[in-house]
């Protein structure tokens, strides 16, 4: 009776640590998988930034277009072809 106890306790054991095993791996892949997840929020917050400056910039170039095409004659102010100029040196 002995010896099966000793069998018993054995399996008991090597069970107990293929658990506590798997629950370490468990622990490893949640928070590789947390720190994906925060990589790619920071990811879209920068991608929408850079999409709202690029929005922003076309719009700007939209105007000076407008305001190029409403000048009387085709003369473009010294102000806005300044500003056209800074846009397409970018």
């Amino acid at each position: 009776m002995g010896a099966a106890a000793l069998v018993l306790l054995a399996c008991g054991w090597l069970y107990v640590s293929g658990l506590q095993d798997a629950n370490a791996r468990l622990k490893a892949n949640l928070a590789t998988q947390i720190e994906a997840r925060q990589i790619a929020e920071r990811n879209t917050k920068a991608l929408s930034e850079q999409l709202e400056i690029e929005r922003q910039r076309a719009e700007k170039t939209n105007h000076i277009k407008e305001t190029i095409n409403a000048s009387p004659g085709g003369s473009v102010p010294a102000d806005i072809r300044a500003a056209l100029d800074g846009l397409r040196n970018r």
